[in-house]
């Protein structure tokens, strides 16, 4: 049972949703890269009972789930993490950390705060209010944006002029804003939007590896067994719509 709510228009240029998920049953859940950094508030009836920052993937990692809980969580778009942790985000790359010790105080009091508040309505309101303090967005974030649009279509030598930064100053600046690298995080993109398509039903996987800018399908075959941990036609079959 899950499902992703918009934000409101004021923090639509920092989160990517909002979303809840109810679950019904102990077990796994295979968690794929998508190039966002989250944080997740994990409840039990009204009681919030946890909270953790989950870092960008690398690569796929299977969560357990325990039944009876909700997980409410805040996707940052690629690159605006700092925008509610304003700390090193590729520190907490495949990694799952406690919030309070990123926030410290501040995650204790949210965590309260949050289990005064009865609807998801509330909550959301109350996480738009202390999570996201809407910096201004600058030059290495707006490059990151429109790698974002283009899919990771974007090459690394136009994404640096895009950020003004060199190579080098590029790497290391786009790794303190969205955890990984820029040939990383175009791969992660390339690989979401591929997978989007494929939810969709796209048959044509040859036709589709080069939509999605891969030199071919086998290119793809390799990025889907690394990212995912299964090939591109059984992505298909599981989650398409």
């Amino acid at each position: 049972m899950y499902r992703e709510i918009s934000p409101p228009p004021e923090l639509a240029p920092f989160v990517e949703c909002f979303w809840i998920s109810d679950v019904q049953a102990d077990g796994c859940q295979r968690i794929l890269p998508d190039g966002c950094v989250d944080i997740l508030f994990f409840s039990r009836g009204s009681e919030v009972v946890d909270a953790q920052v989950v870092g960008a993937m690398t690569r796929f990692q299977d969560a357990r789930l325990s039944a009876d809980e909700t997980i409410l969580g805040v996707r940052f778009h690629p690159g605006m993490a700092g925008a509610g942790l304003p700390c090193d985000i590729s520190l907490f790359n495949d990694r799952a950390v406690p919030l309070e010790a990123v926030l410290g105080r501040l995650a204790r009091t949210l965590l309260r705060d949050l289990g005064r508040r009865s609807s998801i309505e509330a909550r959301l309101e109350t996480l738009g209010e202390r999570i996201v303090v809407r910096p201004k967005i600058n030059e290495v974030q707006q490059a990151i944006g429109q790698l974002v649009r283009q899919r990771g279509r974007l090459p690394i030598a136009e994404f640096a002029d895009v950020a003004g930064l060199s190579d080098r100053q590029l790497r290391r600046c786009c790794c303190r804003h969205s955890g990984l690298s820029p040939k990383q995080l175009a791969r992660i993109l390339r690989f979401r939007h591929a997978g989007n398509l494929l939810r969709r039903g796209m048959q044509n996987l040859a036709g589709l590896a080069l939509d999605c800018g891969y030199y071919d399908q086998a290119h793809m075959i390799l990025d889907f067994r690394h990212l995912a941990g299964i090939s591109p036609a059984r992505y298909r079959r599981q989650f398409a719509r």
